[in-house]
Parts: structure tokens; sequence; C-alpha cells
């Protein structure tokens, strides 16, 4: 992530900035020295879970099963793609169903609209492909697959 140059009360935003991360690094530096770093790992983990959609799906459990969707889907890029995505959705519904996960009313309109978008998606990649040309053409002034090498 970038910060935006300008400047604040105690410097410029750079400068700002680098007093926190500089207390993170010595933490992290400090836990693998005392022999803690995955409990610091844990602990990062654990406080970031709940704080949004993002957190959760990068929490071990949760991203173990979006991997193992992944990997049931062979070597397919799109059905990979697409089971990583079903799966996703399926994790954050269920984080918010279990009151594990708060979203707010935009964020659950989104996921339940993604939700219906990603499981009415072909299971053929060639049936995707002629799809999203015919879809791209009809939206997008100029539109040429070519760009995209395809």
């Amino acid at each position: 992530e970038s910060v935006e140059y300008h400047p604040e009360f105690g410097g410029t935003s750079v400068q700002c900035w680098l007093g926190p991360l500089g207390y993170e690094v010595s933490l992290m530096n400090t836990s693998i020295a005392t022999g803690q770093a995955k409990t610091l790992r844990d602990l990062y983990m654990l406080s970031d879970r709940s704080r949004g959609p993002e957190g959760y799906i990068l929490a071990y459990d949760n991203a173990w099963r979006i991997g193992k969707a992944i990997a049931d889907n062979g070597n397919n890029y799109y059905l990979r793609a697409r089971a990583a995505g079903i799966e996703a959705a399926k994790i954050i519904r269920e984080g918010y169903d279990k009151k594990e996960l708060a979203l707010t009313k935009k964020q659950l309109s989104v996921l339940d609209k993604i939700s219906v978008e990603l499981e009415a998606l072909p299971d053929d990649e060639d049936k995707f492909y002629d799809y999203c040309v015919k879809k791209y053409s009809e939206e997008v002034p100029n539109f040429n697959p070519k760009s995209y090498g395809f």
C-alpha cells in the first residue's frame, strides 16, 4: 500500500507512517528472536479475522478451503478461478450467518449478487468465453478480444 505524500503535524505523511512501521518491524524481529514468531503470526490472523471480508478470507481455515476448491478443479484456470470465487462467497456468507463477520447492507447486497452470478457461470470454459465476448462486445466500445490475446 502506498502513503499519499502530504504534511501532517508530526512531519510528512511518510515520516509519520514510518514510526508505526518501525514498531511493527521491531515486534516481528523480537518475536523471531524469542521463538514466538508463529504465536505473533496467529495473533495477527486472529485480530484481523473478523475485521472485514478480506481478513476473514485470509484466515487459515478459510484460505485452506479456497485452496482446496482450486486444487479440486485440476489444471483448468477458469474452473479453478470459478470454484475459488464460489467458495469465497460461501465462506463470507457463512461467517456473516454465524455472526463471526459483520457486513454492511451494501456489502451483503453485493455478496448476494456476486453469489448468484458466480453460480450462474457455465461449467464449460468455451461457453464462458463466448458469453464474455458477446457481453463485452455489446457493452464496451471498441472491444477487441485480440487485444487480450484471444
